[in-house]
């Protein structure tokens, strides 16, 4: 008897394929996690040095720009106040100083007529004075000098202008000159600040 079977393929000779898994090793899991580990932990860190990095350029910045303003600001209070120190001083030079050197002329003019009498008891002593403080000298040694003086008139001296005689010494009282010596240091002091101030 013939049968079909001769009709189809015959598959049954073909040996079933085998599928068989790769095999890894434990040591190389292991090997790739850490690799993992290690990649990810580097990115993590990079990124985070990066992140600080901008944050510490951004507090630089701002940094600077305060520093600069508060620079400028100290600047700007230190000029106020010193362009208002020199006004008082120069009004104090002005009208104060004066005063006080008008008033207190008569003290100096005693003060070193005391002092060269001293060593010349014998001797007539000489006060050269201006016209203007005739009345002011006269009136402080009427009674405080016992002494032997007599005064001289020279219009020539300013009103803070005294010359001294005893003998052959002559001594000068001129408080205008301290006055004006004075002024000139406190004028160089302002001039050496406005320069340390255009220079810095």
């Amino acid at each position: 008897m013939i049968t079909a079977s001769h009709l189809f393929e015959d598959f049954g000779g073909i040996p079933k394929p085998t599928s068989k898994a790769p095999s890894f090793r434990i040591e190389e899991v292991e090997d790739q996690k850490l690799e993992s580990f290690e990649n990810g932990y580097r990115a993590g860190w990079d990124d985070a040095i990066k992140a600080q990095a901008e944050t510490n350029t951004h507090v630089s910045s701002e940094l600077a720009t305060s520093l600069q303003d508060a620079s400028f600001e100290f600047h700007e209070v230190r000029n106020t106040l010193s362009a208002a120190v020199q006004d008082i001083m120069d009004e104090v030079m002005k009208t104060i100083m004066p005063k006080i050197a008008q008033t207190s002329l008569g003290a100096h003019i005693r003060e070193q007529v005391i002092s060269m009498t001293r060593g010349a008891l014998d001797r007539s002593i000489e006060i050269v004075i201006a016209p203007d403080a005739e009345d002011v000298v006269r009136t402080l040694f009427d009674n405080d000098v016992e002494r032997p003086f007599r005064f001289a008139i020279d219009p020539l001296l300013s009103p803070t202008q005294v010359l001294l005689r005893v003998g052959a010494e002559e001594r000068e009282i001129n408080l205008h000159e301290t006055l004006d010596e004075v002024s000139r240091t406190v004028q160089s002091y302002f001039e050496t600040e406005q320069a340390e101030r255009k220079d810095g």
